[in-house]
C-alpha cells in the first residue's frame, strides 16, 4: 500500500470525476509523445468512441489535454505543475492501482 500526495487528491477532486476519466487521463499519460488518435484512445481505454472524445473534451476544458481538429488528443496541462502530478499519479497508479481507485471515490485508505 502506497501514501497517496495530497497533490494527487487535489488533481482527482478537480477534474477526475470518474474512472473512465482517469483511464483516458492515464491512457494520455503513458502513450508515445502523450498522445493518440481518439480512436485509439478509445480502443486503449476500452471506451465508444463518442464517449473517449467527451472525456477528452471535458479534460480539455479542465486544461490538461489538448484536442486537435477533434481527431486526435494530447495530455498538455496549461500549468507546468500540473504535469509534475500527473507523472506522480501515473507512477502511483503503476503502484498501486487501488490506492488511486480509493482516492478517485473518496475512499478512506
Amino acid at each position: 500500500m502506497t501514501s497517496i500526495p495530497v497533490a494527487i487528491f487535489r488533481l482527482l477532486r478537480a477534474h477526475i470525476d470518474s474512472v473512465e476519466k482517469l483511464d483516458v487521463l492515464l491512457t494520455l499519460g503513458t502513450a508515445p509523445d502523450r498522445s493518440l488518435p481518439l480512436d485509439l484512445l478509445a480502443r486503449s481505454s476500452r471506451l465508444p468512441l463518442v464517449v473517449a472524445r467527451r472525456l477528452a473534451t471535458e479534460l480539455e476544458a479542465s486544461g490538461l489535454v489538448v484536442m486537435y481538429a477533434n481527431h486526435a488528443a494530447r495530455l498538455e496541462p496549461a500549468r507546468e505543475s500540473d504535469q509534475s502530478v500527473i507523472d506522480a499519479l501515473i507512477a502511483h497508479h503503476e503502484l498501486d492501482r487501488q490506492a488511486i481507485l480509493d482516492a478517485l471515490m473518496g475512499r478512506p485508505r
